[in-house]
């Protein structure tokens, strides 16, 4: 009996996911997700806690979950040995249509330090031309950052704007990466982007970087974390390309 009610009760969620893909049409429909993860020492998913703050279907919630647990990630590393860690996962999750049936897709997971509120420019007037750069810092082991660097992506940036997300970043605040149990030190090299409403600043050209030796992440992770967009209007964050 027991087995038959989850039967039904699979089926039932199968088929509110199959309306939500439905009623997206062809381009399918996009979402956010992330939560603490915790691998084993050859990078596979042992725990994977959802984050209730990114909204998502109750639909869609057991098929995300299925889709994280069954993702295969590069382990920390101590020595050359793999070892257990905790780390704060984002990732897109598309819903697409196909005919009668539906596919879910986990695209571009990304591991590193929680931040404990959105990066946002506050008080920080946009420029009055596009600028791109990127912010380089430390998380260290208590959550802060440290060693903050702006470096442009388009020759000089504004006067006054390096000082202004300097400050901005310092304000910053983390749940570290653990490995083993205890926290690391990690390196953050966030693209960021300033324009005006309806300005095309897509296509960040990026300087090779290598991930940091040891470190926990996806298979084939960006060293980068997912890009900043900020307008004079709105802020886009992570802005995943698949």
């Amino acid at each position: 009996m027991t087995s038959r009610l989850l039967l039904f009760a699979g089926l039932l969620c199968l088929l509110a996911v199959a309306r939500v893909a439905a009623n997206e049409g062809e381009q399918g429909r996009h979402f956010w997700i992330a939560g603490w993860v915790t691998l084993s020492g050859q990078g596979q998913v042992t725990g994977f806690e959802f984050d209730p703050e990114y909204k998502l279907p109750d639909a869609l919630k057991e098929p995300a979950d299925a889709l994280v647990r069954a993702t295969q990630f590069e382990p920390a590393s101590v020595q050359g040995q793999g070892r257990p860690s905790r780390s704060w996962m984002r990732a897109g999750l598309r819903l697409q249509a196909r005919d009668d049936s539906y596919a879910v897709a986990l695209e571009s997971p990304h591991l590193g330090p929680r931040p404990h509120s959105h990066f946002y420019p506050r008080g920080i007037r946009p420029p009055t031309r596009p600028a791109r750069m990127v912010l380089a810092y430390t998380v260290n082991t208590e959550g802060r950052t440290q060693d903050i660097r702006v470096l442009p992506l388009d020759g000089r940036l504004p006067a006054g704007l390096p000082k202004a997300l300097e400050d901005r970043v310092r304000s910053l605040r983390f749940d570290p990466v653990e490995v083993d149990g205890a926290a690391i030190a990690t390196q953050v090299h966030q693209p960021m982007a300033f324009s005006k409403v309806g300005m095309d600043i897509e296509g960040f050209d990026l300087p090779p970087l290598a991930r940091d030796p040891g470190q926990p992440g996806a298979a084939g992770q960006s060293a980068y974390s997912p890009e900043l967009v900020f307008s004079a209007k709105q802020i886009f964050h992570g802005s995943f390309r698949p």
